[in-house]
This record gives structure tokens, C-alpha cells and sequence, in this order.
């Protein structure tokens, strides 16, 4: 600060604890930090922690660039504004680095900017990055907690453990592997980072659409924390808390825990439990031990108990002469005016189109019966993990971090895909699942830090169990398996400084899958097929009858991805790069099987080669981001699902191409205003379809699944002063997305047209007593749009779709201290 017309410089340590946007004039610099202590030695540099730093020169100490979305500090005589957006440090290279100078396709939001958006789920993050869509409930599933995750087109609609992802999601560095259970909750988080394109080389496999980063905040060495109330429609109440408690200079702990509530949104005229409910409690302890100066120890636990009604489903379409429709109309209704063609419409007896309520309202009733007696509405999980990370500094060179993590899962999710009260269509999934994996990484620069590198192991296992029921009107089958799989890998990627300006990274992974998949299906009631010459070797099907014979299936992969990337700093404002880079997602087993079959089908992974160019620009003295990338993907060997019998079978079908681009722009053009946009675009098309998915019905002409051409979003928010410690933030955040084919056969009743999304809230801090409120309304216009959809009219006879939550209001408070 400025005293007497001298320079008095100051070292000062600080915790940022304040984010957001400040931009009027503050009395005296301190006022906008919490100041920990001053001491007096050379000001070089001031960090809020290792993944944020703020760096000012002792000559420019009014202006820092720092960990608050856009800051302003002011001198005490001259009184001068100076705003600049945060700089946002990632770890998307196994290394901090800032965004700006990281030359790949990444798109981070620290914690603070997602809780100002009112964003508290993971899968809330689709709706404002172009190229991602995250759905959290995967079709046929019934569960509220399944993700179905696509980056730039590629990615996985299955949730069965026998399947991969095409999106790799990572939690502070850990893999979490399996569907059901990764639709997490945002606690008390860092940031999250979204990486496009395939991350073959340092994630591995199942990244060749992209990875989801999410990084915890870490033990805060002062002693604080917050706490907080949301109400809202539906009878909703959040309550969450946060609290650091060092123990000593060298052990620092934290603790968070998370409590939501909030009534179902589609109504169930038959008396039932509305579906699409609230009810999780989630926590999170971490630990941070400064072993010595070079070693360090940090520990997460976390954990998640959901007990909800099944995921918010309607039916939008029957086909009342399908393979199903028209026996269960024709024998098991007992009604003659239930018989085919046209059965009578107003007969409870009957299945037709009277059981068409229209979104937010269904009919299931969720029967019971001796093959299923535990069928009800329901979405439970059971979730917890530990993860330990030591990193040791062996020199100044070189840093090793070993990454070791176990996480168990137990989940029940149900589905009545017919919504009614009939038995059409029935499945439930009772899932237990557990994974180890190590990473160890070693990191260094060499040749005086002009070659920057990291190589190292992984090593991943896990088990897993599926008790799947499924009830048709003709059969009721339990379609369930053990899978028991490994996975190895070693890695390495280093840059070099060809030039001060000229950069040249390489890299390149070797996996090893070794999967393996035990069937344990058999049928549970034959009905209608009893005494058919369909089971196995031509045996007549009855009660007990296998499916698939009970004998392992292994499958195995070898494979090695490489990338190269070419980056040159045109200005210090302005960096351009090329990149090429490969990947695979794992191939699996088939666990529908119907009818019965000798062996469980297996099929082969999937392939990506993609050429991508982009460029990073920071101008106007750090008040404009400009961050664009374009990109080409050479696709092969891709999973689709054909029907054999009635069992949908995933096999190797197709080839195609997809190419788009990535535009993102954040402006502070004036005091207190920021404006974030982005802009998405792509165009994916296959090339090459095989014989069986032409007879299914596929052809080169047919749309990705969960692909909108368009991705668009802006937000806009403005800070108000109300007094010398109060603001007021209105906030408005828009986007759009294009039309999207919910299934690979385009089927027209599940086909989502483009739609606009509106959130507004408003916020009020009152900085001086850490008090905080917010009020906002999330889907403005009321828009209806689907979140995930299915449809089998030619044989289930159904078409259905779980729609997104309506308009609905909350208001939030919080204290901070």
C-alpha cells in the first residue's frame, strides 16, 4: 500500500476467502482479503495454495491477478480499479500448470463458479460446456444415479458392468469405473476439469471421448468453515457444512457433509410413491500430513447413502400389436375386449394408449410376484472410497506420487417401463461392485527445465455382481454375471523446449485388459414359452433353464496409444498448437441374452485416431479469454447394439467421422459485469455399417446418439454495491442445445428437439458478517425436455423417457466463517 507518498512493501501470506466479484473501489487493500499474518521479507509471491497461486510484483502490488472469479484491488491514495479474471490452474498434463498455457482442449470451473451458478451436481456441467452431455439417469436403468457421459459424440449408454465408458471420470485422481454410482454430488470442490478428445496417453482407456477431472479442496491450515440451507419447490431442503480443523502446523483435517431432500416431480396416479425424488446424504473427511518437507500425505474418505424412488419416467408411445402388447392383451388380460387388434380403451383389463398421461404423471405400480418379490419404485446406493496420495520432492528435479484407492458400491435401482398396472416390461438390478487401483508417477524436468516429463504404472482391478430380473409377458428371465477384471499400464509423455517459444510434447501408454465375465442366467418363469425347443442345444425351456451356461468368459486387449502436440507462443498473450492423439475403450461381454445361446457374446473394443488445432488468447490485460479448438476423429470399430431374439447384443458395427469445434469466451468489460459464452459444433457421420446392423435397421445415414449438432451457453452477472460491505449479484445463464437422437435407430418418439434453458438467481453478501442469500429459479420458461429416453415398439410395444426436473424456485443461505 501507498503511506506518505512511499512505497511500503509488505511479504504478506493469505487466504482468499472471499470469491466472487468486487469491482468498486475498496478503501484500503486489505479489506478484500482475510489476512492470516505479515511478515517482512521479500514480497515475490502470494499463494493461496498449491492449485491457485497469486503472484504480484512488489512494483505492481494494486494489481493482482488472483483465485477470485474477477477481482479488483484498490490503492488507499490513488483509489484506481484494476479487474482481472482468475487464473485457473490445472492438472489435466499430470502436472499444475495455467489453463492458458496448457495446449490441449480443457475446460475447468472452480468451485466458486459452479456454486454461482447454483450447479451441485457433476451432470449439471453439460449444460454449459459445449461438446459434453450428461445425462444421470441411463436408459432401461430406472436408477437416478447412472451416468451416461459424451464428449464429442463418443461415450456409453449402458450402465451394465459389462460395458465401458467412452468418458473416463476421475475423482482427485482416482478412476471410478462403472456407471451406477459416478452421477456424483459436488462437495466442497476445488474445481472441475473437462478434457476433450481422447486422454489415452496419461488417463488410458476408456478416455477417447474425453475425462471429467473433479478436484477436492484440501485441508485449509486455519481454522473455519461454513454452513448452509437451501429451501425450494417440492418441499426441497439442502443442508450442507464445511469445517477445517488444523490439528497441528504439519496435520490439517476437513470435514464436509452434504443432506438433500426434495419430493418426487412425476406424479403416480395409481397411489404409489412419486418417482424422481430427492434423498442423499454424501460426506467427505481429508486429511493432510506435511510428513517432512519433502513428503506429503493426503487422504480422502468419502461416502454417499441415496434412498429414492426410482428415476421420473413417462410413457410417450404403444404399439399395441408388438410381440409383447398383443399376447398380454390376448391371453393374460383375461378380457376379451382386450383382444387384438384394437382392445378397448378405458379398461383397466387392457393395454393400450389410455395409459398415456403425458410428462410428469405415470401409472406404474410396480407388482410383485413370486419370480420378483422385492420390485418396488426405488434408486438406492451405497457408496464409499478411500484414496491416499504421498508425494515425495526427492529433489528439485523430481517429485514421485503414488496414488492408491479402493471404492465399493451396492446399488438397487427398478424400472415399470410399461406405467401402468399391468405387467408388460419389468427390470431391477441388484449391483455390488468394488475396485483397487495404483497409480505410481514419477516427475522431473531436466537439460535446466527445457524438458519437462512424467512417466509412470497403473494397476486396476475390480468385481462386480448384477442380479438382473426382467419380466415380459411370454417369459421372466434373471439376466445377471460375475465379472472379474484387470488392467496394467505404463506411460510416459515429456515436452521439450525446441525454441523459447517452440514446444514439442510426445507420449505414448501400454495397457493390458484382462476381463473375464462368469453368466448367471437362467429363466425364473417360463409362461407362454414353456416346453419350447429353444434352450440350449434345441432343450425345452422350463423354470431353472440356463440362458447361458455358468462358465467363464475371458477376453483380453494389448494396446498402445501415442499422442504428439506442437505448441508455439506466438505472444505472451497468444498461443497456437496441433496435436494428434489416440485411444480405446474396452471391448466386454453381452450380459441380455434371449434366447438361450452356448457362449456369452463378446465384443471388441473401440478405436479413436483425432487431429486437432486450437489456440488460447488472453488480451486486454487479463479482462479476455479467447479459447478455441477444431478437430477431426477418425472412429473405428464401434459398439452398437443389434437384436438377437429379443436380447439387444453389443457388437463391433460401425466406422464413421467426426469433426466440430470448441469456442469459449469470458469478458469482464467493465466494473462488476462478467460475461461467459461458449459455442459448440459437430458433425459426426458414419461411413461404414455392418450386415447385422443394416437387418436391425442402422444405416450410414442414421445420427449419433446423444449428439446435438449445437451446444450453445452464456451467463451474464453483475455486481452491485449496496454498501460499503454488501453487494448485490443478479445472474442469468442461457443455453441451447440442438436436436438429439436418444437411440441409434433415430426413432422419431424419442427424438429431442433443440431447446432453450434459463436459470436467474440473485445473490446478496453481506462480507463484513460472512452472511450470504440467494434466490433463483432454475428452468425458467418451464421447458420440457428429455434427460434420457428408450424405445422398442416393434417388439416391448414401448416408448418411454425421463424428463428433467420443471421450474421450480429455491432460496438459499449461507454463513461462512
Amino acid at each position: 500500500m501507498y503511506a506518505d507518498n512511499k512505497l511500503v512493501i509488505f511479504h504478506i501470506r493469505i487466504k482468499v476467502s472471499i470469491s466472487g466479484y468486487f469491482c468498486r473501489p475498496i478503501p484500503v487493500f486489505l479489506t478484500a482479503i482475510k489476512t492470516q499474518h505479515i511478515r517482512e521479507t521479500d514480497m515475490s509471491e502470494i499463494s493461496k495454495n498449491n492449485h491457485y497461486g497469486l503472484r504480484a510484483s512488489a512494483m505492481l502490488i494494486p494489481m493482482i491477478a488472483g483465485s477470485m472469479t474477477a477481482t479488483m484491488f484498490t490503492t488507499a491514495a490513488a483509489q484506481e480499479t484494476f479487474m482481472a479474471l482468475e487464473e485457473i490452474v490445472v492438472s489435466a498434463r499430470k502436472v499444475e500448470e495455467n489453463l492458458q498455457n496448457a495446449p490441449i482442449s480443457i475446460t475447468a470451473f472452480s468451485g466458486q463458479g459452479l456454486e454461482d451458478r447454483n450447479i451441485n451436481s457433476v451432470a449439471d456441467i453439460g449444460l454449459i460446456t459445449p461438446g459434453l452431455v450428461f445425462d444421470t439417469n441411463a436408459p432401461i436403468s430406472g436408477s437416478s444415479a447412472s451416468a451416461s457421459i459424451f464428449i464429442r459424440g463418443i461415450g456409453q449408454v449402458d450402465f451394465l458392468m459389462t460395458t465401458d465408458p467412452g468418458v473416463g471420470l476421475y475423482i482427485d485422481g482416482v478412476y471410478v469405473a462403472r456407471s451406477v454410482g459416478s452421477a456424483t454430488d459436488l462437495i466442497d470442490v476445488e474445481r472441475v476439469e473437462i478434457l476433450r478428445g481422447p486422454q489415452g496417453t496419461l488417463f488410458g482407456r476408456n478416455t477417447i471421448g474425453g475425462a471429467i477431472s473433479l478436484i477436492s479442496k484440501k485441508p485449509n491450515e486455519e481454522f473455519g468453515g461454513k454452513v448452509s440451507a437451501t429451501t425450494g419447490s417440492d418441499n426441497r431442503l439442502d443442508m450442507t457444512a464445511k469445517l477445517d480443523v488444523p490439528i497441528s502446523d504439519t496435520f490439517l483435517t476437513s470435514y464436509a457433509v452434504s443432506y438433500k431432500t426434495r419430493d418426487g416431480y412425476v406424479k403416480n396416479l395409481q397411489g404409489g410413491p412419486d418417482q424422481g425424488n430427492d434423498n442423499s446424504l454424501s460426506g467427505r473427511a481429508s486429511f493432510l500430513w506435511n510428513a517432512s518437507e519433502t513428503v506429503e500425505v493426503y487422504v480422502n474418505i468419502d461416502g454417499t447413502r441415496d434412498r429414492e424412488t426410482s428415476a421420473g419416467g413417462s410413457l410417450l408411445a404403444v404399439n399395441e400389436l408388438s410381440g409383447f402388447v398383443a399376447p398380454l392383451n390376448a391371453v393374460f388380460s383375461g378380457d376379451p375386449s382386450c383382444a387384438p387388434p384394437v382392445s378397448e380403451v378405458g379398461n383397466p383389463n387392457c393395454y393400450n394408449s389410455q395409459w398415456l398421461v403425458g410428462p410428469y404423471q405415470t401409472n406404474a405400480t410396480y407388482a410383485t410376484d413370486a419370480n420378483n418379490p422385492d420390485f418396488r419404485s426405488a434408486s438406492d446406493l451405497d457408496l464409499w472410497g478411500i484414496s491416499a496420495q504421498v508425494t515425495w520432492d526427492i529433489s528439485p528435479n523430481m517429485t514421485v506420487k503414488s496414488i492408491t484407492a479402493y471404492r465399493d458400491m451396492e446399488a438397487f435401482f427398478a424400472r415399470d417401463a410399461d406405467h401402468s398396472p399391468q405387467v408388460l416390461n419389468h427390470t431391477q438390478n441388484l449391483m455390488t461392485h468394488s475396485q483397487l487401483t495404483q497409480e505410481l508417477q514419477v516427475n522431473g524436468t531436466s537439460f535446466e527445465d527445457s524438458l519437462r516429463w512424467v512417466t509412470g504404472v497403473y494397476y486396476f482391478e475390480e468385481q462386480g455382481h448384477d442380479i438382473n430380473i426382467v419380466t415380459f409377458p411370454v417369459v421372466n428371465l434373471l439376466s445377471g454375471g460375475f465379472i472379474d477384471n484387470k488392467s496394467y499400464a505404463a506411460f510416459g509423455q515429456a515436452t521439450y523446449d525446441i525454441t523459447q517459444s517452440l514446444h514439442l510434447t510426445a507420449g505414448m501408454r501400454y495397457t493390458q485388459d484382462k476381463k473375464n465375465f462368469l453368466p448367471d442366467q437362467y429363466i425364473l418363469d417360463p409362461k407362454l414359452l414353456a416346453g419350447a425347443p429353444i434352450g440350449i442345444g434345441g432343450t425345452p425351456i422350463q423354470a431353472g433353464s440356463r440362458a447361458l451356461p455358468m462358465i467363464n468368459t475371458p477376453a483380453e486387449i494389448d494396446n498402445f496409444s501415442m499422442m504428439v502436440n506442437l505448441s508455439y507462443d506466438v505472444s505472451e498473450d497468444l498461443m497456437v498448437y496441433g496435436s494428434y492423439s489416440e485411444g480405446f475403450k474396452g471391448g466386454g461381454h453381452s450380459q441380455r441374452v434371449f434366447p438361450p445361446l452356448p457362449v456369452a457374446p463378446t465384443f471388441e473394443p473401440e478405436y479413436v485416431k483425432v487431429y486437432e488445432a486450437g489456440f488460447k488468447y488472453t488480451g486486454l490485460e487479463n479482462r479476455l479469454r479467447v479459447n478455441g479448438a477444431a478437430f477431426y476423429t477418425d472412429y473405428s470399430d464401434i459398439q452398437l447394439i443389434v437384436l438377437e431374439g429379443i436380447a439387444p447384443i453389443w457388437t463391433n458395427a460401425a466406422e464413421a467421422r467426426v469433426q466440430g469445434f470448441e469456442l469459449e469466451v469470458t469478458y469482464l468489460p467493465m466494473d462488476g459485469l462478467l460475461i461467459e459464452s461458449s459455442v459448440g459444433y459437430l458433425d459426426a457421420k458414419y461411413t461404414e455399417m455392418s450386415a447385422a446392423a443394416r437387418t436391425f435397421g442402422l444405416s450410414d445415414g442414421n445420427a449419433f446418439v446423444n449428439t446435438p449438432e449445437w451446444s450453445l451457453s452464456t451467463a451474464i452477472s453483475y455486481v452491485i454495491p449496496v454498501s460499503d460491505t454488501s453487494t448485490l449479484t443478479p445472474r442469468i445463464d442461457w443455453s441451447y442445445r440442438s436436436e438429439v437422437f436418444n437411440d441409434a435407430l433415430n426413432t422419431p418418439e424419442i427424438v429431442q428437439e433443440g431447446f432453450h434453458l434459463v436459470n436467474i438467481n440473485i445473490a446478496y453478501d453481506m462480507d463484513d458478517s460472512g452472511l450470504s442469500f440467494v434466490f433463483g429459479v432454475t428452468n425458467l420458461t418451464d421447458k420440457r425436455y428429455f434427460t434420457s429416453a428408450f424405445s422398442d415398439l416393434p417388439t416391448a410395444g414401448i416408448a418411454e423417457a425421463t424428463f428433467a426436473r420443471p421450474r421450480e424456485w429455491w432460496l438459499k443461505a449461507k454463513y461462512s466463517f
